[in-house]
Parts: C-alpha cells; sequence; structure tokens
C-alpha cells in the first residue's frame, strides 16, 4: 500500500492498536511502543477524511493517554471531545455518544446524555417499570490532585493525617516547589522526624477502591538520606494497610503488609533509578490471573519491578501517602484510578 493514501492511514490505525494492546497486556507503560503507538494513530488521522475511520483512530490516542504515566486528565477529555465530533459526523449516530461509550472509566468522565425511556409492556404490577438511563450515576472511579490550589502550611484538601504520636501525624503540610524557578508549583512535605522508625501516613478521605491503581511522584531532598517514601493502599487504620516504599538513595523498592501494627515484608527489590529528584511511583492492585488472591503489581519510572501475591488483602480501602524514617520525603502528581467498578446502574430485579 502506497504512503500518504486513506489505506495507508487504516494500516497504521491497526499498528497503532497492535502496539497498545501489548503495552497494555503485559504492563509495560513504559515501552517506547506506546509513543509509538500515539504517533501512529496522529499520522493516520492527518491522512483519513471519512468520519468512522478518524473514530477509530482517535480511540486509539484515548487509549494511548489511558495508559501514559503519570495520566494526563486534560488531554484524555480533549481525545473524548475528538470522538464527539467524529460521532456527529456518522449518519444516525450524532447525539448518541453518551449510549455507545461502554467503558467505565469513559462514561465517569464524559459529558452528561439526556435520559431514555423505553416503552414498558404489559406486566404484573409487582415488578418495577422498566426505565433505561443513556446516563449512569457517577462512579468515582478516578481521582487526582497536584496540590497546586491548596493552602501553604497546611495539609491539602481532603487529606487526613494517621499516626500512633502527635509529632507523626502532623508532619504533613503542602509547600512550594523551590526546584522550580517561578514557585508557583506546590507539593506534600512529610517533614523530618527525631525518631529512627518514625511512621507518617497521609490517606485521602472519601476515596475507597477495591482494585486501585495507584500513582505518585515522590522525591527525598538530600540523595543521602535513608528514608523510604511511597504508597499506602488498603488502609483500613493506622495500624493495617499495605506499604509500598521507594528509597531514592539506593533505588530499594520494599512491599510491607501491616495488621493490627505488626509488620511483614512481602518483598524487596532494587530498582535502576534513572539520574534524576523526581521518581514515578505506580501500584496496581489486580487478580487477572489469580481470582482466588491479590497481587500488587509496582513499578518505578514506568518499568515493572515487583509483583507480590498476598491472600489476605481486603475487600476495599483507603490510599494515601507515606514516608519510613527520620528523613523529610515530598510527594507530588497523585493519581487514583479504581480498575474495577462493580457499583449496578439499576435498581435490584424485583423477583
Amino acid at each position: 500500500t502506497a504512503p500518504g493514501t486513506a489505506e495507508y492511514a487504516k494500516i497504521l490505525t491497526e499498528v497503532a492498536w497492535d502496539r497498545i494492546q501489548f503495552v497494555s497486556w503485559n504492563r509495560r507503560y513504559d515501552h517506547p511502543w506506546l509513543q509509538q503507538a500515539h504517533a501512529e494513530a496522529e499520522q493516520a488521522i492527518e491522512l483519513l477524511t471519512q468520519p468512522y475511520d478518524k473514530l477509530h483512530a482517535h480511540y486509539a490516542l484515548v487509549a494511548v493517554e489511558s495508559l501514559s504515566v503519570p495520566r494526563n486528565l486534560d488531554r484524555f477529555q480533549q481525545r473524548m471531545r475528538q470522538i464527539k465530533q467524529d460521532l456527529d459526523q456518522i449518519p444516525g449516530v450524532k447525539g448518541l455518544q453518551g449510549q455507545l461509550i461502554a467503558n467505565d472509566l469513559v462514561k465517569s468522565l464524559a459529558s452528561e446524555a439526556a435520559a431514555i425511556v423505553l416503552p414498558s409492556p404489559p406486566r404484573s404490577r409487582e415488578v418495577l417499570d422498566v426505565a433505561v438511563h443513556a446516563n449512569p450515576p457517577k462512579q468515582d472511579i478516578i481521582w487526582q490532585w497536584n496540590f497546586d490550589q491548596d493552602q501553604l502550611g497546611r495539609l491539602p484538601a481532603g487529606f487526613t493525617a494517621l499516626g500512633s504520636q502527635s509529632e507523626q501525624a502532623d508532619g504533613w503540610q503542602v509547600q512550594v516547589d523551590q526546584a522550580m524557578p517561578n514557585e508557583t508549583q506546590r507539593l506534600v512535605r512529610a517533614s523530618t522526624c527525631r525518631t529512627e522508625n518514625c511512621i507518617r501516613l497521609l490517606v485521602a478521605m472519601g476515596v475507597r477502591t477495591t482494585y486501585p491503581d495507584v500513582t505518585v511522584q515522590v522525591r527525598t531532598p538530600h540523595s543521602t538520606d535513608q528514608g523510604e517514601a511511597g504508597l499506602a493502599v488498603a488502609v483500613t487504620d493506622q495500624a493495617n494497610y499495605y506499604a509500598i516504599t521507594l528509597q531514592p538513595g539506593t533505588g530499594l523498592v520494599t512491599t510491607r503488609r501491616i495488621v493490627n501494627g505488626n509488620v511483614t515484608v512481602l518483598g524487596q527489590v532494587t530498582a535502576k533509578l534513572a539520574p534524576k529528584s523526581w521518581h514515578t511511583i505506580r501500584v496496581q492492585r489486580i487478580n487477572f490471573l489469580h481470582l482466588d488472591k491479590g497481587r500488587l503489581a509496582v513499578y518505578i519510572d514506568g518499568a515493572q519491578v515487583a509483583a507480590v501475591d498476598d491472600a489476605v488483602l481486603p475487600p476495599d480501602g483507603q490510599v494515601g501517602f507515606i514516608a519510613l524514617g527520620p528523613g523529610e520525603a515530598q510527594f507530588d502528581g497523585l493519581h487514583v484510578l479504581d480498575l474495577v467498578s462493580n457499583r449496578t446502574f439499576s435498581k435490584p430485579a424485583a423477583y
């Protein structure tokens, strides 16, 4: 097929989807194929003229944004607007975007659609009337924080500190990122502690997930610090949670289970860190391969470094930041996605 033709563009779109599938199934979010798929889909869109063909390529860009680390919600919504424009140009489809979107994540981010009421057939009075809504109830399956609008010197809005000592519970605050030239960006800082085994835990209130996909940026101001910074998931209280931490000075990644205050190390591995100050930690709780037990998949700077099985993961819990040791730790760009949304859209059946 000759380059520059519509057929060539369709092949580019299919190749982009093949790359996206590889990245998604293998959880290789750092793989260069993701950005290559982005470039191929963009090139295909420039060559295509029919809205249906463009729709297929634009959906590839939506998939790329969904898999990118960290996620950019504004860019995701921009891609969704492009899809709506494609749909509005297809005869007989205009106005049906809300009904055609099947993915829960996309549903929660798409604009509201009007309700559709189907004719009610004759039935017993004991059976509820049938009403199908194109706009499902808000699912609350994605959250993100950059803390740039939070008040300096205070806890970030919507978060609460947990700790057995007041020193540990009060050590969190929002501060300006001194490394940025305009000093307009803000981050969350866990201050230093006087004790060697200090634990500081900050959780997001109102966010409970069963299968979280959590991403955060972490940094320690001094490369010689032996402290650890990371994510806490499945948090039920200050004595029960999972901690996945990175020691930026050495690259040591540790996964711990804390039950009633007793700590069990589930796994340790040393990651090869890039020479930069901020590092990305991503944790996914998955059970796609092992339905009888949970698994915590851990990624550092986009590359998977660990996958820890544990049969006692609780059914749900909160997520947040954790800092271990006496050193200072800094956090920014927290993104949380509930991978499985099992809340029903309709009322229970009458029988």
